[in-house]
């Protein structure tokens, strides 16, 4: 499962196919984000969304790159569902988060 980690940290930014991803680690799909949970607390789709976020935030924070190519590199659908997902987590949307520095 620390392969599954590391592969999420280092391709957070493209599109991942869970299903896949299990079959490529010899676990059925439903086993595999159990033992994903019991080891990191979160399944893996809600690990991805953390360490999607994390880079969002970082990169509002240390860069001058718009909402939108930020979203884009951190492999959201759209700058609309990085706001959300970044109010949701943080308490304040993208611009806020960058003000706020």
């Amino acid at each position: 499962m620390h392969y599954v980690k590391t592969y999420l940290e280092q391709y957070y930014g493209q599109k991942i196919n869970f299903r896949e991803l299990a079959s490529q680690t010899g676990y059925s799909y439903d086993y595999f984000r159990h033992v994903f949970k019991m080891n990191f607390g979160l399944s893996p789709q809600e690990y991805l969304i953390n360490v999607r976020l994390e880079q969002a935030k970082s990169m509002l924070l240390n860069s001058r790159m718009s909402c939108t190519q930020i979203s884009a590199a951190c492999g959201f659908s759209n700058s609309g569902q990085m706001s959300v997902m970044i109010k949701r987590k943080y308490g304040k949307v993208p611009l806020e988060l960058r003000k706020a520095d």
